[in-house]
């Protein structure tokens, strides 16, 4: 049981250390490269980067089980590890090639890391921890946005309105070295303690499936994610997973460049400015909401796993809407694309702002809602897929990839009630579908693994 914990840690600090870099990349990016490229042309490169990263994203997690089945976890997050570091490192000079060459390179490796995470987080967790577990490795992995974040606020001057080449150089040097020492950790992952009978997801298991003895585990474990994603658990989960896309683009990217474009800070010797310390700020708090939640949904977990994930999922959806509310008159409609000077003049935001006080606090209830969503999530598939941990991480991971890949293409375009809008209506319905698939389990009697 202590080498199981220690396992949770252990990923849960190398997803901490590579994610500090590469989420906080993903929150800055488009301001980073306003300095090399113009204001339009740096944040349409910077949302484009990213959108290829979830579009490739999207259709590797077919693969993904495969490479995990043959690597195994730990070797599997070990290699997958290194593109985000190259990734990184392209942006100290910035070319579009390598850029954009990066961001496939990422996008390939990121649906083998997450399936051989998941496969690794429920290898080392029973249905009395995996509540905790996924509570604690959340916890860490979002702890990158608040370390990313801070570092950014702290290091870039108060009268800031553009990144320059050399802060951006620092940043990102910063970013990837982070990024070297979070695979450098992977290498330090312990082998779990399971008997072989509980081992989550192996060759033997997927064989009760129909698969021939002389199939290649690759093999067989694609095929055994073409299954799932045809049952209607899986469906009805991966509608909640496509929402979470959503969130992913909408505090990774939308929401802080809209604050960056938004929010004035009083300089002495220059007066107001458009301060891009204030993405970062938003950043920071969007984290502490992720790990509030995180950390509550952790120490409660066995609770929500016998009684139903549901509340957590609903607690999740009104805090969203709250969120939807305060920012629809808080910030501007084009404050995600474009720097406003006369904010009070819009009609979107005549009752409140713009507030930093106001910024701050949705940001916080934009992660904290977020994380409600992840953790039932996580929890949900590591307790109910525990013979196709891989498979069951990479659909849940293929249907928030193309959600994330759509939305970060027209995010540099659209309105920002109108992303909240879609928003809205894909959290419904994905909070629907994993309600139904909740209210279902408990009439069965509870928790069934499904083979």
């Amino acid at each position: 049981m202590a080498s199981q914990l220690y396992n949770i840690i252990m990923v849960g600090v190398s997803f901490l250390l590579l994610f500090t870099a590469f989420q906080t990349s993903t929150v800055i990016e488009p301001s980073a490269l306003q300095e090399e490229y113009g204001e339009a042309e740096g944040n349409t490169i910077g949302f484009n980067s990213v959108a290829i990263i979830y579009a490739v994203f999207t259709f590797g997690n077919w693969f993904a089980p495969s490479v995990v089945a043959v690597l195994g976890p730990k070797w599997t997050m070990v290699l997958c590890g290194i593109p985000y570091c190259l990734f990184l490192g392209a942006i100290i000079r910035p070319l579009t090639g390598t850029v954009y060459g990066g961001a496939v390179l990422l996008g390939l490796a990121a649906g083998p890391l997450w399936s051989a995470q998941g496969q690794y987080l429920t290898e080392n967790s029973d249905k009395d921890t995996i509540g905790r577990n996924s509570g604690i490795f959340w916890a860490l992995l979002e702890t990158s946005l608040v370390v990313g974040n801070l570092f950014v606020f702290l290091y870039l001057p108060a009268d800031i309105s553009n990144i320059s080449t050399f802060q951006r150089t620092v940043i990102y040097g910063v970013f990837t070295s982070m990024g070297v020492l979070g695979v450098l950790c992977l290498l330090c992952l312990g082998r779990r303690d399971h008997a072989p009978e509980e081992i989550s997801f192996s060759v033997n298991a997927s064989k009760q499936h129909g698969a021939s003895i002389g199939q290649s585990p690759a093999l067989v474990a694609l095929k055994n994610a073409y299954r799932l994603v045809q049952t209607k658990e899986m469906i009805l989960v991966s509608l909640c997973s496509f929402y979470t896309g959503f969130s992913l683009t909408f505090f990774s990217s939308v929401y802080d460049t809209a604050v960056g474009n938004v929010l004035v800070e009083v300089t002495p010797k220059i007066g107001p400015v458009f301060s891009k310390r204030f993405v970062a700020l938003a950043g920071l708090l969007v984290g502490v909401g992720e790990i509030t939640g995180g950390l509550l949904f952790g120490m409660l977990g066995k609770r929500f796993v016998k009684r139903g994930r549901d509340p957590v999922i609903v607690l999740g959806l009104v805090t969203h809407i709250i969120f939807f509310g305060i920012t629809f008159f808080n910030l501007p409609s084009n404050s995600p694309y474009e720097g406003v000077v006369d904010t009070w003049k819009t009609p979107y935001n005549l009752i409140i702002g713009p507030s930093v006080y106001v910024a701050m606090i949705a940001a916080f209830l934009l992660g904290f809602g977020d994380s409600c969503f992840n953790t039932q999530i996580y929890s949900f598939l590591g307790d109910t897929y525990q013979d196709d941990s891989a498979p069951a991480f990479a659909l849940f991971k293929f249907f928030q990839s193309l959600a994330a890949s759509i939305s970060f293409f027209y995010s540099p375009y659209l309105d920002i009630q109108y992303q909240m809008l879609i928003m809205l209506i894909f959290a419904i319905i994905g909070s629907a579908g994993f309600i139904k698939v909740e209210w279902t389990m408990q009439k069965r009697g509870g928790y069934q693994v499904i083979r």
